[in-house]
């Protein structure tokens, strides 16, 4: 092995060439199936408030929490299990196409947020795995992706007695907000 010498220390000599770039195999047991997502806009961590919906949350806390959950439970479940929540079945009834009322209802929310609009033609998406929260995705054929756009905290893209709670209207808060001031 070469060496060179540096202030009377021997150093060995780096041979090794750097690559231009360096990519990650996927792994073995997510190969095919697998859907990504798209995290290139920070805008879908925006809290809102518009007739019928809001997304503020009550503190720091239940943002930790839910953004936990997502990152920890819906994204890797989606992502692994893709194939099996566009077939449907019970164990995904929270995972389906947005139609009708929650698909307006989630163009509203996306021209609040993004300040344009969604056309009719874009393929949205609710994914969420029990409770109330849901992120609410475009799915991007092309590139085998789901781009999220916001996420439900209160489950009022489809509104439900049993997964609502009487008492966000009040709440107000937004890590993003907060970070613009």
């Amino acid at each position: 092995m070469a060496k060179s010498k540096r202030k009377g220390k021997t150093v060995p000599l780096n041979t090794l060439k750097p690559q231009r770039t360096v990519t990650t195999p996927p792994p073995a047991n997510m190969q095919g199936g697998v859907v990504w997502f798209n995290f290139c806009n920070p805008n879908w961590l925006s809290s809102i408030r518009i007739k019928g919906f809001t997304n503020f949350l009550k503190d720091s806390s239940e943002f930790s929490e839910n953004h936990f959950y997502i990152f920890r439970i819906v994204v890797p479940k989606v992502m692994i299990e893709w194939q099996e929540i566009t077939r449907g079945g019970y164990q995904y009834a929270h995972c389906h196409r947005l139609t009708e009322n929650g698909k307006e209802m989630a163009q509203n929310v996306y021209r609040e947020i993004f300040k344009r609009e969604i056309g009719d033609d874009v393929d949205l998406w609710q994914f969420g795995f029990g409770g109330s929260v849901r992120l609410v995705c475009i799915r991007d054929d092309i590139n085998n992706s789901l781009i999220p756009i916001f996420i439900d905290h209160h489950h009022l893209i489809h509104a439900s007695i049993k997964h609502n709670q009487n008492d966000y209207d009040r709440y107000s808060y937004c890590a993003v907000c907060m970070e613009a001031k």
